[in-house]
């Protein structure tokens, strides 16, 4: 980017408009995209942190329980609406 500044800034110094403007278009073309790619990528992550789990249910002992995240890999049976996992995680 910075490159481009300056030959920007060479070819106005030179006389060389045609030249200048083109350079500045490109610079405002990249700026602009990289802006726009910024700011989905900053809706993508709000998006996932809206779909993350506050609470897991779990059983243990027969029974289920919620617990918070931090202690999700204490957990060895993880319980969905359809399906029981007792898995060994990692602590």
């Amino acid at each position: 980017m910075l490159v481009l500044l300056a030959a920007a800034v060479l070819k106005t110094a030179t006389g060389d408009w045609t030249d200048a403007c083109v350079i500045v278009l490109v610079i405002v073309v990249n700026t602009s995209a990289a802006i726009i790619q910024e700011v989905k990528a900053d809706h993508a992550i709000s998006a996932l942190t809206q779909l993350a789990a506050l609470e897991a249910r779990v059983i243990r002992d027969g029974g289920q329980r919620q617990i918070p995240p931090p202690r999700w890999f204490r957990v060895t049976c993880w319980y969905w609406p359809r399906a029981t996992s007792c898995r060994p995680t990692p602590r």
